[in-house]
């Protein structure tokens, strides 16, 4: 499923190399490959002669070349046009024949006019579409056009090389697709879920569906439940990332993506044997995205793993979807997110950032804890490739479970521990979920665990500053419960609009702050733009000294990037609609990028 360049064939003959033209006109053109082109970008009408030291004269020969002009410059260059043809050709130095690759990139003529535009639909979002430079190249010769190299008066100058030609004039852009991606989803494995087990749980979300939504994901056991039906839709409780890919299918009228949807089970078996799923691995490769599969956050080694991989299996399984990864592409990428799975190459980057950033970022510390070391007696045990809090031991817990026996009991292959600083604000006031789309905070949902187990969760739009709290500890009885705290730091209701504004704004700016250096310095560590730029949540706690001694301090617990994150849909009271279709809108663009071949 390889696009075809309208120029790839057309250009080029049946030989191995370019023809030229005569010797004479090899000769008065060979000396063009050498040419350095030095001239200004822009021309101004009113130059001061005087202050520029320096102009140009043109001069016409006399002899019968009056095509042919000479530019004295600052550097010595004698350069012999033949401006009675309306190209220029361009010779090899010794004459030689020039090997031609199978695709031969053409010179872009630079418009002078107005950008052409490759449209892209962005929904109700009101974001104008995409522009790129417009393209023109010869598809019957290899010479240049003269205007390749000629800019308008009002140009802006965009390089300051040697050559000094603006990137758009010499750099082939072409307009993103501009179509229906084809999306397959494939429900994580892991979230799949009993009516009962899903009434309780908080990534499942009671929304009306349309019919024809309902029977295209009715065959997905244990990701839907329908409840109720009237003459508008189906009334079902759904997973939530089910239901985004609904409506993704629906965004822009239906014409941005064709979601399609397929079991983990059919879609395991295709990658395990392609060979006797011939049919189902051509419709795999020829899917333009695949969202889902295995998650590679998450234990998916474990005994019981929901995924039905033993370990042989699952290294077939590794070889084969990374050759499908070569066909089509993964979202989030599988090869990156392999990377950040066991989550100390995170912590390790949102460490470094605290230490170099803003005045209230903090950052736990961390280190990997070896079979045999001494455990910590105050520190969070934490294990890699873990989700929901399954594998985090507080110090309150049992001694028998912060032994080197219990650990290694329930240590999966490839998984580790951590030991990290205890920070016990974040169990008696909880954490903020902060969702990120495009680098927009769209949603932040406060939550935390009851004594009795129970998350609960409350939406968020006011915060304090850290002067409000640090001046509720100065006046309060020492030691301060934290927890009393609780009442009046999250979501308060009091306050004018400046107090109001300021703690707004200082949570913001935080995560604003943090998101932005993550992502450069993943971006930065693996050459790629990660996944963060499309989605994340970032879970973000508040460190408080009881004594009043030292400043109130935001940091992050925990982020998640991937189709398993809880969107704690289950607790908000609007149905996120909006969240949703910025989120198709956000993927669209990033899938439009991705495939283009030429830097954007």
């Amino acid at each position: 499923m390889q696009p075809r360049l309208p120029w790839a064939t057309s250009i080029l003959g049946t030989g191995s190399t370019i023809e030229t033209d005569t010797a004479s006109d090899q000769a008065r053109n060979r000396d063009l490959l050498r040419i350095q082109h030095r001239s200004s970008l822009v021309e101004e009408d009113d130059i001061d002669s005087s202050k520029s030291g320096e102009h140009d004269e043109l001069q016409e020969n006399d002899d019968g070349m009056s095509g042919e002009l000479h530019r004295e410059m600052d550097v010595d260059v004698d350069v012999d046009v033949d401006m009675a043809d309306e190209d220029t050709m361009i010779e090899d130095d010794e004459d030689e024949d020039v090997p031609v690759e199978s695709e031969f990139i053409p010179s872009i003529a630079r418009s002078t006019g107005s950008r052409a535009s490759g449209s892209m639909s962005r929904g109700s979002s009101g974001v104008p579409p995409y522009n790129n430079v417009g393209s023109a190249a010869s598809t019957s010769s290899l010479r240049i056009s003269r205007t390749d190299w000629t800019t308008d008066s009002s140009a802006e100058v965009f390089s300051r090389s040697p050559s000094g030609v603006p990137p758009n004039s010499w750099y082939p852009l072409e307009p993103s697709e501009n179509k229906a991606f084809s999306i397959l989803y494939v429900p994580d494995a892991s979230r799949a879920m009993s009516r009962s087990a899903a009434e309780r749980n908080l990534s499942w979300a009671r929304r009306e569906i349309s019919f024809e939504h309902f029977e295209a994901i009715k065959g997905l056991t244990g990701f839907v439940h329908k409840y109720s039906e009237n003459r508008h839709g189906v009334r079902v409780n759904i997973m939530e990332w089910l239901w985004i890919m609904l409506i993704m299918n629906d965004f822009d009228g239906g014409d941005a993506f064709d979601v399609t949807f397929m079991s983990w089970e059919e879609f395991r078996d295709i990658i395990l044997d392609p060979p006797s799923h011939i049919e189902g691995w051509t419709n795999l490769t020829q899917c333009d995205c695949i969202i889902g599969g295995l998650d590679y956050t998450i234990g998916h080694s474990e005994p019981n793993s929901p995924y039905g991989l033993d370990k042989r299996s699952f290294s077939m399984y590794e070889a084969h979807v990374t050759q499908l990864g070569s066909h089509t592409q993964f979202w989030p990428p599988i090869r990156l997110t392999r990377r950040v799975s066991d989550k100390w190459t995170t912590i390790c980057h949102l460490q470094i950032i605290a230490q170099s950033s803003m005045r209230f970022n903090f950052s736990p510390h961390t280190r990997i804890l070896k079979d045999g070391d001494a455990i910590p007696p105050d520190a969070v045990l934490k294990r890699s490739h873990s989700e929901c809090s399954k594998h985090v031991i507080l110090p309150s817990a049992p001694k028998t479970k912060r032994t080197w026996t219990h650990l290694n009991a329930i240590t999966s292959a490839g998984t580790f521990w951590m030991a990290q600083e205890y920070v016990p604000s974040l169990a008696d006031i909880g954490e903020w979920r902060v969702f990120i789309i495009g680098g927009r905070v769209m949603a932040v949902m406060h939550t935390r665990k009851h004594s009795n187990g129970e998350w609960r969760g409350e939406e968020t739009s006011s915060f304090c500053s850290f002067d409000e709290i640090s001046k509720i500890i100065r006046r309060s009885p020492k030691p301060v419960d934290v927890a009393d705290l609780l009442r009046v730091i999250v979501n308060p209701q009091g306050g004018d609009g400046v107090v109001r504004s300021q703690g707004r704004e200082q949570f913001y700016t935080f995560v604003r702050e943090t998101w932005k250096s993550l992502v450069m310095r993943e971006t930065k560590d693996t050459g790629a733009k990660p996944s963060l730029c499309v989605f994340c949540r970032l879970d973000v706690g508040i460190k408080i000294d009881p004594s009043g001694t030292s400043e109130p301090q935001y940091f992050v617990n925990e982020v998640e990037r991937t189709p398993t994150t809880s969107l704690w849909l289950y607790h908000f009271e609007k149905t996120m609609a909006t969240f949703a279709d910025t989120f198709a809108m956000v993927f669209r663009q990033w899938l439009m990028d991705i495939r283009n071949p030429y830097i954007m």
